[in-house]
């Protein structure tokens, strides 16, 4: 298989998914390795990039002058 996509199997044990959220997650972004990599990356930090969101000239808590 590609290295550029993900299988069901492979996204299972990459992020230790249950097999319907996987098959969740490859409906909803393809299956593209870079875009689930992503994906998950956002879904996991989710408050860090809620923070940089809101001020993305802040560094870890404190605002760059």
């Amino acid at each position: 298989m590609s290295k550029e996509i993900y299988t069901l199997e492979e996204l299972c044990d990459s992020y230790q998914l249950s097999s319907a959220e996987s098959a969740r997650i490859l409906q909803l972004c393809g299956p593209a390795r870079a875009d689930i990599d992503i994906f998950m990356a956002v879904s996991r930090n989710r408050s860090s990039l809620e923070s940089w969101a809101l001020n993305p000239t802040a560094e870890r808590g404190r605002q760059l002058r």
